[in-house]
């Protein structure tokens, strides 16, 4: 079973792949530490929390939930079981739920900042760059993706049916020079 779907995973474009990675960086950078220092001056110890806590937890689970539910679009059908969206929506579905997360993930950013701002003892730690950076390449990924499938589509639509019938039996010998 984990070796078929390894053997499945290897297979994924490099595109697919890259997309795939970012969101797992998503993942784990939404678990790391967001925060860390002071919380106030009478607290004697530093604290750390990550996305998932502080002021930040809402929007930390909402990019959770979304970049897993991103992920799982792609993991899903390699474990065998049905698509969980549809292959001509897949695209459009990922490039939005990639920039929510961004979108997101920059929000919780402009509150950490206002909070460092105002506590000196507060500072920006890497979960949260973790998640921006993947997030931003996810983002990336499925924006040319989708590009990608509205240019198959534009073609298909533009392209008469007996000159798909004709590349398919005489396909066009690649040029190399």
């Amino acid at each position: 079973m984990t070796s078929a779907f390894l053997r499945k995973l290897l297979t994924l474009d490099l595109e697919e792949k890259i997309l795939n990675s970012g969101l797992v960086a998503v993942l784990v950078g939404v678990l790391s530490p967001w925060m860390s220092g002071r919380t106030s001056l009478i607290d004697e110890g530093d604290s750390a929390f990550s996305g998932l806590g502080f002021h930040t937890s809402f929007i930390g689970l909402a990019v959770f939930c979304i970049a897993l539910y991103t992920l799982l679009i792609t993991l899903v059908p390699l474990f065998g079981k049905s698509a969980l969206i549809r292959r001509e929506y897949r695209a459009t579905v990922r490039l939005l739920a990639t920039g929510a997360t961004t979108m997101l993930i920059v929000a919780a950013l402009s509150v950490l900042v206002n909070i460092t701002l105002q506590s000196p003892g507060m500072e920006i730690r890497f979960g949260a760059y973790l998640a921006l950076i993947g997030s931003i390449v996810a983002t990336l990924y499925a924006y040319l993706e989708h590009r990608d499938e509205h240019r198959k589509a534009a073609r298909a639509f533009f392209q008469h049916p007996e000159e798909r019938a004709e590349e398919a039996k005489n396909p066009e010998p690649s040029t190399k020079e």
